[in-house]
């Protein structure tokens, strides 16, 4: 086992990665995933079916002490799940990071941030408050760290990396912003 396999499956095992378990109690065979193997098949082509982050089991307290439902078989895994079921990072990594004493902010939206000489990161923040969504960039708050975890999703961390390579000046690919997709909990592509 490589160190990127070891590493993919320490992540899968803390993500809580499983596959959909077609024809347990409440989880009835998807047509859609029928129809994609049948193509396949006849196309000679290869079909898996895909490990998905979702809680699958019965309610109650994860390995990290997250309360979590399981699956209700909607299907809104992609849009966002409505029930508590999708290992989201708040159900894993972050529990894991605020066990070990990391400290995590809500109702914060990151501007940009900047890399100091002194081998630390200031990262620039607007905090929200109720009934009060506007962006007022003449406020910002600070707050410094020596390790810096950008997790703000494809859209969000994009976003700010722009706006840190506009205000900082710092050096990042020229392919940033170029080439990424939304993060999907099911995606599936079929060609005619």
């Amino acid at each position: 086992e490589t160190k990127l396999e070891e590493s993919f499956n320490r992540a899968s095992k803390t993500l809580g990665s499983s596959l959909y378990p077609t024809g347990r109690k409440g989880f009835p065979h998807i047509e859609k995933r029928e129809v994609l193997n049948r193509y396949s098949l006849k196309n000679e082509k290869k079909f898996k079916d895909l490990e998905m982050s979702i809680n699958f089991n019965d309610s109650g307290y994860n390995e990290h002490g997250v309360f979590q439902s399981p699956c209700s078989g909607c299907g809104n895994c992609s849009t966002g799940c409505n029930y508590g079921a999708k290992n989201s990072l708040d159900k894993n990594y972050l529990a894991i990071a605020a066990t070990n004493g990391a400290e995590i902010y809500t109702k914060k939206y990151v501007s940009h941030f900047s890399y100091l000489p002194t081998n630390k990161y200031n990262v620039y923040y607007l905090s929200h408050h109720e009934g009060n969504e506007k962006k007022d960039y003449n406020v910002l708050e600070i707050v410094s760290c020596d390790i810096l975890v950008l997790g703000a999703g494809s859209i969000g961390s994009t976003e700010i990396l722009l706006k840190t390579k506009e205000i900082s000046g710092m050096k990042f690919s020229e392919r940033l912003g170029y080439r990424f997709s939304g993060n999907g909990g099911v995606i599936s592509a079929g060609l005619n």
